[in-house]
């Protein structure tokens, strides 16, 4: 029998998570790869780390190890030192990721991830070339994700929609400014927790993600007044 009311509609719960994705996928990946490095036999662990530590003294042996070496630009992104360092990148992640993943496609969004970390370690290699250091980290491809908000305080691509501080161009420009000196104090002082933090990597992360904005296929998905935007 036809409901007196019209039709009815049975009530969708909201998801717990309202986030694209590409982001909790990256997330749950990293996660995993960091649970693997603390609970997995070192028999194990450091055949795979072989891929996933960016070291710039390493690059003399590329003739040797090509895809070992090629591996680490991008996989460094994976691995963390710490729980406290693994959370504040997938925070960060989440925060700056989630704009950006719901208006792009799936594969713009992993190549600016993936290129922005390689960015990261670009800038590393500049500043130390040749110097035996280890970089690991996702804060790479986050300050990419960073760079890529901060261009729409310049220039839009379509109607995107832009979160706030980038939404305003005085707000946008100063917390790029503020983001560009937080990193290079990261150069004379210590993180949170005393972390030693690689502020080139992250400005070169930024760098990538705002150039890479401009080139990298991007859409814009029309917002749905109805649906939640929380995190």
């Amino acid at each position: 029998m036809q409901h007196p009311f019209g039709t009815h509609q049975p009530r969708r719960n909201p998801p717990a998570f309202n986030a694209p994705g590409i982001v909790l996928q990256i997330i749950v990946v990293t996660v995993l790869m960091h649970v693997f490095r603390l609970v997995a036999p070192e028999a194990w662990v450091d055949p795979v780390l072989t891929y996933l530590v960016f070291n710039p003294g390493d690059l003399h042996f590329f003739g040797d190890y090509p895809v070992e070496i090629s591996a680490r630009w991008v996989g460094y992104a994976l691995v963390h030192g710490s729980w406290l360092h693994l959370m504040v990148n997938c925070a960060f992640l989440l925060a700056f990721g989630t704009p950006i993943a719901r208006q792009i496609p799936k594969l713009s969004f992993l190549a600016l991830y993936a290129l922005g970390a390689a960015g990261g370690a670009l800038a590393v290699l500049i500043v130390y070339p040749g110097a035996d250091l280890y970089l690991i980290g996702a804060s790479g491809g986050v300050s990419a994700l960073v760079g890529a908000l901060s261009r729409m305080v310049f220039l839009r691509r379509g109607q995107e929609y832009v979160p706030p501080p980038f939404n305003n161009r005085r707000a946008g420009v100063i917390f790029i400014l503020v983001f560009f000196g937080v990193n290079l104090l990261f150069e004379f002082l210590p993180g949170p927790g005393g972390l030693t933090v690689s502020g080139e990597s992250h400005l070169g992360g930024f760098v990538a993600g705002f150039l890479l904005s401009l080139l990298l296929p991007w859409r814009h998905r029309q917002r749905d007044p109805h649906h939640g935007h929380g995190l």
